[in-house]
């Protein structure tokens, strides 16, 4: 059971690590270049060093319309974002998050190549 209650923490902490490096990453882009620009708004929005700004920013988000192109087939159209998604998707399957040598979503024999492959067709999207 110990060995359940590991992995399964192990999980979690990359699946966190997953979707909040992106979150971290976003914001310290945005305090530079407003930094860069002088803009005052992301530098002071809400106070201590503008913690309010990404909420802000996900309260935008988040009251996007989403506005498909007349022509377009719009289920491709709104499939894009997914097909996106996968390779970095993908790239988690090369993580251990077991105690054993086998303890890996699937055993890879050149996992950093593997890795950096499936990220360089992530840029393509």
């Amino acid at each position: 059971m110990n060995d359940v209650l590991d992995v399964a923490l192990r999980l979690v902490i990359v699946f966190a690590v997953f979707m909040v490096v992106p979150l971290v990453v976003g914001q310290t882009e945005h305090k530079v270049m407003a930094h860069m620009q002088g803009r005052l708004g992301p530098m002071y929005a809400g106070g201590f060093h503008g913690w309010a700004q990404l909420v802000a920013d996900g309260v935008k988000f988040a009251q996007k319309e989403d506005v498909v192109p007349a022509d377009a087939d719009r289920r491709i159209f709104q499939l894009a974002p997914a097909v996106a998604l996968l390779p970095y998707l993908l790239v988690i399957v090369a993580i251990p998050i077991g105690p054993s040598e086998g303890a890996v979503g699937q055993v890879v024999d050149a996992g950093i190549f593997f890795v950096l492959a499936v990220m360089g067709v992530g840029v393509l999207g």
